[in-house]
């Protein structure tokens, strides 16, 4: 139920991330409400089908069924409203990668002991901050930003 339910968190943070931080930002909050709404539906519709069938794993399944509708939607929205392709890729890779780190560094707590919590918080916090370096490296090289243009940028501000 678990591993199905945590896939539902690379969506959900997806659709909140689109929804609260992008289009309610464009004065789209309606639409998103609405896509809410949609999504809800589309929660109590698979909840129907689903759990009769499967029972906590089918209301695991529908609760991915619709943060993946959720998600979907608002990007489908987000791409008629704005008209930027690139910026959503850079979005959803980021996100991605977010969640790739999250779950990594869930994985190395949970296999690893630490001899107390202190260590366990500092070693979660360096292993995190490196990923997020690791990881804007990586963008920056896939997407070919030049440093002196983000030297630039940097200095404009």
């Amino acid at each position: 139920i678990l591993q199905i339910a945590s896939f539902s968190i690379l969506f959900s943070s997806i659709s909140f991330f689109l929804g609260k931080c992008v289009l309610v930002p464009f004065s789209k909050d309606k639409v998103y409400r609405n896509l809410s709404m949609y999504s809800a539906i589309v929660l109590i519709v698979t909840t129907f089908i689903f759990v009769p069938v499967y029972g906590s794993k089918g209301a695991a399944i529908a609760f991915l069924l619709s943060s993946i509708f959720l998600s979907v939607s608002s990007l489908w929205k987000l791409k008629k409203i704005v008209q930027i392709k690139r910026q959503i890729k850079n979005i959803l890779v980021t996100l991605i990668l977010i969640n790739v780190s999250y779950y990594f560094v869930l994985f190395v707590n949970r296999n690893f002991t630490f001899t107390n919590d202190f260590f366990e918080f500092l070693f979660s916090g360096f292993l995190s901050v490196g990923l997020s370096a690791i990881f804007s490296v990586l963008l920056i090289a896939i997407n070919g930003i030049k440093m002196s243009n983000l030297l630039k940028i940097n200095r404009s501000l």
